[in-house]
């Protein structure tokens, strides 16, 4: 996962706040660029009209070359690593400024967790501490779990090379209506659960909220039922 992904994963631009805080309106969405490293790099953000993130660093001495090398893991030290360090600290003042937080990575991950608290008044926990997105909803009496979200590779899911990661679901269903469910598009055998009981479901809006939360309603049922 780039860098930028990384520090804006989970967060929504306001868009409102940009030009306050200096960016520039382009026709296809906002720009801001600042020099740092004693001028020797320039960070270059730019948020499109979705709200999409795409930045990069350009090193000022090398004709405005991009550097790439912040993105090299095994450079953790020396010159490399403070120009990442500093990179970093002009994305979180953004972040910071002009983003606000959310639960899941997703949009739609982001709304089924508040149609659930609507419905239910339920909202995930998160156990795992190396593990924070992964969200756990739990029927309220005997504690067990009826839905995980999490974010993954998509390649684990559909075998496609990449580093795409998505928000997905894993809910558990009624083994009669199995075969069947798992025809749909963007719905899978369960990824690192029980595969007689549970699917996965990719949150990427394929598949509408309402359908998703009548396969959620199903699995709290039958969590429900469970002692």
């Amino acid at each position: 996962m780039r860098i930028e992904q990384e520090v804006f994963k989970k967060s929504k631009v306001i868009f409102d706040k940009l030009i306050p805080f200096g960016f520039i309106k382009e026709e296809k969405g906002y720009v801001y660029r600042v020099l740092f490293a004693n001028n020797a790099f320039k960070a270059e953000v730019f948020i499109n009209l979705k709200g999409e993130v795409f930045s990069h660093v350009l090193d000022m001495e090398m004709d405005e070359e991009e550097y790439e090398a912040i993105y090299i893991e095994s450079f953790s030290g020396g010159f490399v690593g403070t120009i990442r360090n500093e990179y970093i600290e002009i994305l979180e003042r953004i972040k910071k400024n002009c983003f606000s937080s959310s639960t899941f990575v997703s949009d739609q991950a982001n709304r089924i967790e508040r149609l659930i608290k609507e419905k239910y008044n339920e909202s995930p926990d998160f156990p795992f501490q190396d593990m924070e997105n992964y969200g756990i909803f739990r029927y309220p009496d005997n504690k067990k779990w009826y839905m995980l979200i999490m974010n993954i590779k998509k390649s684990l899911l559909t075998k496609v090379e990449g580093d795409e990661h998505i928000d997905v679901a894993n809910i558990k269903l009624d083994s009669k209506t199995m075969e069947t469910t798992l025809k749909k598009e963007s719905i899978f055998p369960a990824y690192h659960m029980n595969k007689k009981y549970w699917v996965t479901i990719a949150l990427d809006d394929s598949l509408s909220d309402d359908y998703v939360m009548s396969l959620i309603d199903v699995s709290r049922e039958l969590i429900k039922k469970r002692r």
